[in-house]
């Protein structure tokens, strides 16, 4: 299953987009940049989607703490 949302209260992050099945998570950053992280738990996710401040959750607890790539 893919999990997409638009991040609209974010100044870093514009979209997420999450496939549940390969733990991939996909963000889209506000200069159209893509990077695809691996193996992301989907509590990471479920965390990221309601932290207080997204920018800051995936700063500290997804950047650089999982394998990732750019895609766009």
């Amino acid at each position: 299953m893919i999990l997409s949302k638009t991040i609209t209260n974010s100044s870093q992050l514009t979209k997420v987009t999450y496939d549940t099945v390969r733990k991939e998570l996909t963000v889209t950053f506000v200069k159209g940049t893509k990077y695809k992280y691996s193996n992301v738990p989907d509590y990471t996710v479920d965390e990221l989607l309601n932290a207080m401040s997204i920018g800051s959750y995936f700063n500290k607890n997804i950047a650089r703490k999982f394998k990732f790539e750019k895609v766009g």
